[in-house]
Formats: structure tokens, sequence, C-alpha cells
């Protein structure tokens, strides 16, 4: 039961670290309430918050199945996390807008941090 937990606590810190970064894109940003192009400011944040999670997730995997095991199971579900926010982008967008607006506070950063 353990690693079954551990498997989605990684998974869902890189699905959450991958929605960072295609905020970080023209294209997905204009979808969310952020402007046509992030600011500077906006996208190191974006990138340190996607980082630091892609972080925690590979000591995660690492923590459960040590080295070796972890970080091919961690490159695995980079993999998965990349295609679901992909297929989420291109055939969900209303539920793409709605987890970076409320889980991601992208609602919350977007007027403060974007360019004027």
């Amino acid at each position: 039961m353990s690693i079954i937990l551990d498997v989605v606590f990684a998974f869902v810190l890189t699905y959450l670290s991958f929605l960072l970064l295609s905020l970080g894109n023209k294209k997905h940003a204009g979808i969310t309430r952020l402007t046509s192009t992030p600011s500077p400011l906006l996208l190191i944040v974006l990138h340190s918050l996607a980082y630091l999670l892609m972080a925690i997730s590979l000591m995660n995997c690492i923590d459960v199945w040590k080295t070796e095991i972890g970080v091919v199971v961690w490159i695995g579900l980079l993999q998965l996390a990349s295609v679901m926010v992909s297929a989420t982008f291109t055939y969900l967008p209303t539920l793409y807008t709605v987890v970076c607006n409320y889980l991601l506070l992208v609602a919350f950063w977007g007027p403060r941090l974007r360019e004027k």
C-alpha cells in the first residue's frame, strides 16, 4: 500500500511540474489567464517551482526503490506525465485551465507578474 501512495505522490509532483513548465509556452499561457507572453520574472518563478517539484519527485523515487530502479521509475513517470499534460491540453482544455488556475494559483500570479 505504501508503494502505491509513493508512486501516486511522485506522479502528481511530476504532473504539476510539467504543468508549470507548460505555462512558460506562449500557446499554453494564452489559454489561461496569463498574457500571451509571460514575463521573465514569471518564467523564473514557474521554472524554479517546476524543477523543485521534479527534484522532490526524484528523491521520493530514489528513497523508495534505491538509486538504479528509482531513477528508471522516475524517468517513466516523466514520460507518463508529459503525455498526460499534452493530452489534457489538447483534448480537455477546460480541465487544463481549471487545474492551472486553481491548483497552481496562476489566477493569483498572472495579474501581478505579467508584463505591462
